[in-house]
């Protein structure tokens, strides 16, 4: 079996992050045959509906879906990721933040996730 990718997806709790999801766990980022760990990361104030979108995707059984991190620590979503998808920003949310969370997420993704994520990307526009 092939080693899990593990993803990170933040604003996962809002519309984009929610839809995004079960499209990674039905392959349709990665491919058909890629096992995934999702790791979700929010803002504190949706804390209780980021683990609700956890615990629909764990009961959909998903067969590529090997497990799911659910969290608002960005240290803890970061660790072991691939490829980290960077969903809409929170309202409030000054520039300065976003430069430092975007930093830190950096530092935790691999060159190979990066052009896996190119790859992806790329794709979308064809």
């Amino acid at each position: 079996m092939v080693a899990p990718v593990h993803v990170m997806i933040t604003g996962a709790a809002g519309q984009i992050g929610y839809a995004l999801a079960p499209m990674v766990c039905r392959g349709a980022m990665l491919g058909p045959d890629v096992p995934v760990v999702l790791h979700l990361l929010d803002i504190a104030p949706a804390e209780a509906a980021l683990k609700g979108v956890a615990m629909e995707l764990v009961d959909a059984a998903y067969p590529l879906l090997v497990g799911v991190v659910a969290t608002i620590d960005v240290a803890e979503a970061c660790k072991g990721v691939d490829v980290a998808v960077m969903g809409k920003e929170q309202d409030g949310c000054v520039f300065e933040r976003r430069v430092k969370c975007l930093s830190r997420v950096l530092i935790f993704v691999s060159l190979r996730a990066f052009f896996t994520l190119l790859l992806f990307c790329l794709r979308l526009r064809e």
